[in-house]
């Protein structure tokens, strides 16, 4: 029951794959740091290589890393962050694939958001309330506001300054009990829709949001751990393609 988190992706480089695990470890019976690990696919040693641990202690929720330009980005845990002293509040750290090393030099949306609450939410409200994905060929932040039913969609939009514009504000009328709950965004679909995994407790629903309408609608429902991971399939076959939604508990 320790959480782990892991990311799969290719060096911008020299296109190697390779596969990151962050584990959590036991040393005498403490909490030690978080034991960082890659395996490079094609490898003829066939091992795990350790790597420096993670700069900060990662959200729990955040069970995987999204890959983009070749590093695999993770969200801290803002329940153990205090402003007067953490050195990286607000930050994404992200771990290059190609070069194995970590930085902290992208800031997120965090900032923005607790400014747009204006005194209402603080750094522990975020907690569990953040995912990241890949949308629109940028890093992508949604953040579950439950003080308002209200899931925000924050696109970055220059890396170099950490600016990030809020391209979606999706109303959601269910309510979200327990440890697990959340809302991960899938894809943006040709015609604008949003694609969402919304989890529930022990319940997940595929959801398909329609900026245009301001409306939402459920695709499919299923029965769900807080382990489930979901993720995208695309099969391409000349020039016709078909995107599916695939979930693995």
């Amino acid at each position: 029951m320790r959480p782990a988190w892991f990311a799969f992706g290719q060096t911008n480089s020299t296109g190697e794959y390779k596969l990151l695990r962050i584990l959590e470890d036991l040393e005498d019976g403490y909490e030690a740091d978080p034991v960082c690990e890659v395996f490079a696919i094609g490898d003829m040693n066939g091992r795990w290589r350790k790597m420096e641990s993670p700069p900060g202690y990662l959200d729990p929720s955040c069970t995987n890393g999204v890959v983009f330009e070749g590093a695999a980005y993770f969200f801290l845990d803002h329940w153990q962050m205090d402003p007067s002293y953490y050195f990286a509040t607000g930050c994404i750290p992200s771990f290059d694939l190609a070069t194995e090393q970590w930085s902290t030099a992208l800031q997120g949306p965090v900032n923005r958001i607790l400014e747009e609450a204006n005194g209402t939410l603080n750094y522990a409200d975020l907690t569990d309330r953040l995912m990241l994905a890949q949308l629109e060929g940028t890093l992508c932040t949604a953040h579950f506001n439950d003080r308002i039913s209200a899931v925000d969609l924050w696109f970055l939009v220059d890396f170099e300054n950490g600016m990030w514009s809020k391209e979606y504000r999706i109303n959601v009328e269910f309510a979200f009990d327990g440890f697990g709950d959340g809302v991960q965004p899938l894809l943006v679909t040709d015609e604008g829709n949003v694609v969402l995994w919304v989890q529930i407790g022990s319940k997940g629903m595929v959801w398909i949001y329609n900026p245009v309408t301001n409306t939402s609608s459920e695709i499919v429902q299923t029965m769900a751990s807080i382990f489930t991971g979901v993720g995208k399939w695309k099969k391409c076959k000349k020039k016709r393609s078909k995107t599916d939604v695939r979930t693995v508990d």
